[in-house]
């Protein structure tokens, strides 16, 4: 039988490879491991930086002994590490959902199909099909003088997919699993001066089979390389569980120091310090090396072999969570059989708890946990998974000023520093280990040759992490099935850490592999069904929901009413935070953001725009979604009482944090102008409590012609570290009075009316309109020789598909497939009947069309009323008609085509933020103002962009302040744009759009939600929905 290649063996994880332990710090002194940050040591030499690199076409055909110290590599090409070589121009990266992106070296480029009928290509795990690039690396490193006679580590943070190492020409060790570290020993084999380091790296492995993620395929060192030096005896690991009392007063240390056994072991002794969150000791103790461990040892905490273990008990702690992330530190230093002290870690802890009660709810330290989560993968534009540590802060001040409280690591282990710097700031993780089977489903979770896999990545994710605060569950993973191989993990797990929960969603597993369940994307009538399920206590919460591609989260609302309606739903996790994008350059070298196809990968997805589903732009800034989920998962709350608006509850939802931080500022406002405001600078408000407020309104001289608000918001009363003074964490929009309903005054004036064959002209002194009875439209409208109008106004059904309506193809029907199935994006229009009434001030011409969809379905129908009134006053009505067997319609509303001077956009509606029917809860009503050309899109596919719901008014304006005002008694949608919807549906990039020539401004009666519950699937809620039935809409347009 012929021996199997060891990245293509599931039984073959590793060589040499040393056991994982938390991460080290390797520090010089007690007071430097106190204080200094993590690879700061004089023992720790960083390896990051420039090597030398060529990159083959497979591992059989790498440069023969390239690794041999006399191999010559001053010709090979320079890369970063960390890196990936996609990211630097080596090879192409691929985006795939859930088929497996290896392709086949005979094959021309093709386009997988995501059918789950069709879309699996015949896979053969462990083996690796297709082309396998191959990275040589090559670098050198020389030894400090100072850890002569020490033990040497090599560390790597994180290698994709799997590697050999060679030191100085010699095999050091193999392994697998992209996203944990691979450490070896290599005392032996460096020496005095400069040492040769040498890798082949491939970019497939049988590992590649459990790490399907629907995520970029990228290769090489992308995380953090490093040697450590350590005595020969040393400190390898520790454990720590710092546990709050009963009562949440005082806490109690327990840890174990484990030191490697190496002769002598069992004559050291470890000294453990215990630092206050201000860096003050307050306890110093010291436990010797514990020997041979008993088997007979039931204590909850026993001793260990090889382990110092320590247990202290410390008086008024400060707890450790998201609002309060109060860190402790414990100092671990060895000592040798003489006293003296030769090695030193430090581990920050927090003060926690996690349980779940017998009610089923999930709690931190006795406090119901809502989870306001998001997805995140480790991505940047430019880097690829090689995430500096500056853009993770930045990541993690976005996420606090936008209510979020917590990550799941979709779906991998990620940087160690990412967990540091969420102990810091505060923010709960779910740690996910690197499982997922997608495009093969459940075969492998089954199977009893991958068992030793599936558990060596579960070991080794809680062996590394087990210490962080931040993290309160454990994944087993993602849609991988469920089997015995989750059991294994959950079982070993749960062995080994008892104090935090596990959780897996895929295969809808039981509680004897998930803690908690968790749906993905669930039907809300679904979860409100099984949230109260007497016969599964289990607290639920969504690993993923509101799937944010492109134009998406309406709803949102609807999901957190459930979270405050049902204990035991408690929360969830947003898909995803940021749209993943990679940096490409066209024709004309000039850079874009790219997504799937635009790499010239012979491997593209059939949705190859999935992996824009973030609820952030790739530079981090929030899309108009985030701002909905911002305000919908706040902790804080306003509420007005009713008949009394002068009097508001605030809701303070923080569990551990009062207000004191913040102030509350309020303004009436009067159809848009500010007419008073205030400042509530003591809020006076403790944890999970409400206070009164009376606000000094002057309600009682309003005009009752007139629109009157009350905004709130409440800001930051300094400056923060992830936010600015006068940050605003929660706004609210009262309406105080509503204007009463006036019917639209009737211009007095005459109007000079001239009929020439089918052409009707009617003027004004400075005002013209002319009107073609036979094509039913508007051809001319001029005030003072100025074009206002170069077409329309036109009945329009359509608009540019958003990412959610094109969904997932090939899975379901989308409402973009549904659409052009039913014609209703080629609707052809036919004049019917067109009627004049001429009157002596003013002009009514009625025009009846029937719009055919080429789909065999019966026509459309609309009337289009006009009355032409003196002044230049056009009043439009439309009444439509929309028969049975369409599918949703996206809106029923008019196009008009104005002239590109009119490019100043006043409005009072919603904004500036877009809006939509089914997300518009967090933009207030007021009266706005912006330049058409300076809307940005914040969407890296063109479709729907830009609406404004709840309009009453708008205006296009050139500079001299002329233009057109359009003005409804029912409040209308309306966008103002460069391009037309054609050109938005066709454009595959934004750069791609041709430049404007006009203004192209639609007003609707009706306007379809944006959905968003999936991304597969038709989701826009029944009550957002336009299907068959008789609508009608108007508005008044005239010259301003």
């Amino acid at each position: 039988m012929k021996e199997r290649l060891d990245w293509e063996n599931q039984r073959v994880t590793q060589k040499n490879r040393e056991p994982m332990h938390s991460p080290w710090g390797a520090w010089e002194s007690a007071e430097e491991a106190a204080k200094g940050e993590r690879g700061s040591s004089g023992n720790v030499l960083s390896l990051d930086g420039t090597w030398k690199f060529h990159l083959a076409a497979g591992p059989d055909c790498v440069p023969e002994e390239f690794y041999k110290e006399e191999y010559d590599v001053s010709a090979w090409d320079n890369i970063k590490v960390p890196g990936n070589w996609e990211t630097q121009g080596y090879s192409y990266p691929v985006y795939t959902n859930y088929v497996y992106p290896m392709g086949r070296a005979d094959e021309e480029r093709y386009t997988i199909c995501a059918s789950r009928k069709t879309g699996k290509r015949e896979m053969n795990p462990p083996f690796v099909t297709g082309d396998n690039p191959t990275g040589c690396y090559v670098t050198e490193a020389e030894l400090p003088a100072a850890w002569d006679g020490k033990s040497i580590y090599l560390s790597f943070e994180g290698v994709e997919s799997c590697f050999y190492l060679w030191v100085n020409g010699i095999l050091a060790g193999y392994s697998q699993d992209s996203k944990l570290p691979a450490e070896f020993e290599i005392t032996e084999l460096v020496h005095p001066g400069k040492n040769r380091i040498a890798l082949q790296v491939m970019r497939f492995c049988d590992g590649s089979y459990l790490e399907d993620q629907d995520y970029w395929s990228l290769s090489g060192i992308f995380r953090p390389v490093a040697l450590y030096a350590k005595p020969k005896i040393h400190i390898r690991d520790w454990k720590v569980f710092a546990l709050p009392d009963e009562v949440l007063k005082d806490g109690q240390v327990t840890a174990w120091c484990y030191v490697n056994r190496e002769d002598g072991y069992a004559d050291t002794s470890v000294e453990m310090e215990l630092l206050d969150p201000e860096g003050r000791s307050l306890c110093r103790v010291q436990s010797p090396v514990g020997g041979q461990a008993s088997m007979y040892d039931r204590s909850r905490f026993p001793m260990e072999t090889g382990a110092a273990f320590f247990q202290i008990d410390v008086k008024e702690i400060l707890l450790w969570s998201d609002e309060t992330p109060h860190l402790y530190t414990l100092v671990f230093t060895l000592k040798n059989e003489a006293g003296e002290a030769v090695d030193f870690e430090r581990q920050n802890i927090g003060f926690r708890t996690v349980a779940i009660g017998e009610d089923g709810v999930l709690r931190v330290n006795k406090k119901r946990l809502i989870v306001r989560g998001v997805n995140r993968h480790e991505h940047h534009a430019e880097y690829g998974r090689a995430i500096p540590k500056e853009w993770m802060e930045k990541e993690i001040r976005v996420l606090k000023q936008l209510n979020f409280n917590a990550v799941r690591t979709c779906h991998y282990p990620n940087d160690p520093r990412w967990y540091e710097l969420c102990d810091r700031y505060g923010i709960y993780l779910v740690d996910e280990i690197n499982i997922e089977t997608h495009g093969i489903e459940r075969t492998l979770s089954t199977d009893p040759e991958w068992a030793g896999a599936y558990l060596e990545r579960a070991v080794r994710t809680v062996l590394r992490d087990k210490n962080h605060p931040s993290i309160l569950i454990w994944s087993l993973g993602n849609e991988s099935g469920s089997g015995a191989n989750q059991a294994a993990m959950a079982g070993w797990i749960r062995y080994y850490d008892p104090f935090r929960p596990i959780q897996y969603e895929s295969g809808d597993p039981s509680s004897l592999i998930s803690d908690i369940r968790v749906p993905m994307y669930p039907d809300l009538k679904w979860a409100a069904r099984e949230v109260q399920d007497p016969a599964d206590r289990r607290p639920m919460i969504m690993c993923e929901y509101a799937y944010a591609k492109g134009n998406s989260n309406g709803n949102v609302w609807k999901f957190w009413e459930c979270v405050r309606n049902y204990p035991r739903f408690q929360g969830g996790f947003v898909w995803a935070l940021t749209d993943k994008t990679l940096i490409y350059r066209d024709e004309t070298g000039e850079p874009h953001w790219g997504y799937g196809g635009d790499f010239n990968e012979n491997v593209v997805d059939s949705t190859p725009d999935m992996c824009l589903d973030g609820i952030l732009t790739p530079d981090l800034e929030p899309h108009p979604g985030a701002l909905e989920l911002k305000i919908q998962q706040s902790p804080i709350e306003i509420r007005q009482k009713p008949g009394r608006p002068e009097e508001i509850t605030l809701v303070n939802g923080f569990c551990w944090k009062n207000m004191e931080e913040y102030q509350l500022l309020w303004r009436v406002e009067k159809n848009g102008s500010s007419i008073q405001s205030g400042c509530v600078e003591n809020l006076e408000a403790e944890p999970d409590q409400e206070t009164e407020l009376r606000l000094p309104l002057e309600t009682e001289t309003m005009d009752p012609d007139s629109d009157y608000t009350l905004n709130l918001s409440v800001v930051l009363k300094e400056d923060q570290w992830w936010a600015p003074k006068g940050y605003p964490v929660f706004w609210k929009q009262f309406v105080l009075q509503k204007k009463r309903t006036k019917k639209q005054e009737k211009s007095g004036g005459s109007l000079k009316t001239s009929v020439l064959g089918d052409v009707i002209k009617m003027e004004d002194g400075e005002t013209a309109v002319v009107f073609d009875t036979k094509a039913g439209r508007i051809t001319e409208w001029t005030v003072r020789g100025k074009q206002l109008l170069m077409s329309g106004p036109e009945e329009t059904f359509y608009r540019a598909p958003t990412g959610i309506d094109r969904a997932c193809g090939g899975v379901a029907s989308s409402y973009a497939d549904a659409w052009k199935e039913a014609g209703l994006n080629q609707l052809k229009g036919t004049t019917e009947t067109v009627k004049t009434e001429i009157g002596e001030k003013s002009v009514r011409i009625t025009v009846r069309r029937t719009w055919e969809s080429g789909s065999g379905r019966e026509k459309i129908c609309t009337d289009l009323h006009y009355t032409f009134e003196s002044g230049g006053k056009i009043q439009v009505r439309m009444d439509t008609r929309v028969p049975e067997g369409y599918p949703c319609l996206p809106r029923i509303g008019t196009e008009l085509q104005v002239p590109k001077e009119f490019c100043e956009v006043n409005w009072y509606g919603r904004g500036k933020t877009e809006t939509y029917p089914d997300r518009k809860m967090s933009v207030p009503i007021g009266a706005y103002r912006e330049q058409v050309d300076e809307q940005e899109c914040p969407y890296l596919v063109p479709g729907e962009w830009g609406g404004h719901e709840d309009t009453e008014w708008m205006e296009l304006r050139d500079q001299s302040g002329c233009g057109i005002r359009i003005q409804a008694e029912t409040p209308f949608h309306f966008d103002a744009h460069r391009n037309s919807i054609r050109e938005y549906e066709q454009a595959a990039h934004w750069h791609e759009l041709p430049e404007g020539d006009r203004v192209w401004l639609h007003i609707d009666g009706i306007f379809a939600g944006l959905g968003g519950d999936t991304g597969w699937f038709q989701t826009i809620h029944p009550e957002y929905q336009i299907g068959a039935g008789e609508y009608t809409m108007s508005y008044r347009m005239e010259p301003v």
